[in-house]
């Protein structure tokens, strides 16, 4: 699919740009620049569609970084959890009490 019809470039170059960033956050103008040889855009309607592109390279990168910053829980961690009590709902009957 066309990104841009001013200076032609696609959705793979701007998907082959994005990978070669690596683990680097992208920028929309450097993302532009690459995929149209220099140019600066003109019309602007290939906008929104790129920074769509950007902004998913870069939440992804985000979700790695917090992936890798913050451990999965640990079984013990997960059994306290299973091991927590309901709770109760308001207005459920207790044992003892009559129904009004």
């Amino acid at each position: 699919m066309y990104v841009c019809s001013c200076n032609p470039f696609n959705d793979k170059a701007v998907k082959q740009y994005l990978t070669e960033c690596g683990e680097q956050k992208a920028r929309c103008g450097d993302v532009y620049r690459a995929c149209s040889g220099g140019a600066s855009p003109n019309c602007g309607r290939c906008g929104p569609t790129l920074k769509e592109m950007v902004r998913e390279h870069n939440n992804a990168l985000t979700v790695n970084q917090m992936k890798e910053n913050f451990p999965a829980s640990t079984d013990a961690e997960e059994e306290r959890e299973d091991a927590a009590p309901a709770a109760t709902p308001v207005n459920a009957k207790k044992p003892d009490q009559p129904v009004i």
